[in-house]
């Protein structure tokens, strides 16, 4: 969905042959395809390093997985330790108070869908929408919004809270994905308002 697998393609081609020759479980496939997507995501979106970081460590862990020298625990040790590498800060990062204008809109539709999805996933929610979907904004239809409004005309804020809204107007904790008409229905409303308006 966010088109950052490409240092990863010989891995997953190496182990979708070892998965399918009995060498790895599905369950062993699904923890290193998981790995991948954590590695991808904290690396190269969140992390913002270079399209080449650690090429050539995974196109190695691709040649020793095919030589059947590394088993999948070592495969997804080996990411591991790369995340560990190269995303170092990643806490840091997320807490930045600039997070809607420091990464891209694809990249925050992706991070508050797979939170939605843990969200759903530990409450017994529905069905999410398509991954691809929001974090492409198919049909213009998956909007970032602001739970506490940019705009805060329509607020009546003291000062007090004025000061903290432009502290963390732009931060994470204040975003969340919305659909459908919502977001423009709830442009600048109050907090209250758009907590508890239904869909």
């Amino acid at each position: 969905a966010l088109g950052r697998v490409g240092n990863f393609y010989p891995l997953l081609l190496t182990v979708w042959d070892q998965y399918e020759e009995g060498e790895i479980s599905s369950e062993e496939l699904h923890e290193i395809l998981q790995t991948i997507e954590i590695a991808s995501f904290r690396i190269y979106a969140i992390g913002t390093k270079r399209a080449d970081t650690g090429r050539s460590r995974f196109y190695k862990l691709a040649n020793s997985t095919a030589r059947q020298e590394t088993g999948a625990s070592d495969i997804v040790s080996n990411l591991k330790g790369a995340v560990d590498k190269y995303a170092d800060g990643f806490e840091e990062t997320l807490r930045n108070q600039d997070a809607y204008d420091v990464f891209s809109n694809r990249d925050l539709r992706y991070l508050l869908y797979s939170y939605d999805l843990y969200i759903r996933h530990k409450s017994g929610g529905g069905a999410p929408p398509e991954i691809e979907k929001a974090v492409q904004n198919a049909g213009r239809n998956y909007s970032l919004d602001h739970i506490w409004a940019q705009d805060t005309t329509k607020l009546n804020l003291s000062p007090e809270e004025q000061a903290a809204h432009e502290e963390l107007a732009d931060s994470l904790g204040n975003l969340t994905l919305t659909t459908g008409r919502r977001n423009s229905t709830w442009r600048n409303d109050a907090h209250e308002k758009t907590r508890t308006d239904e869909p």
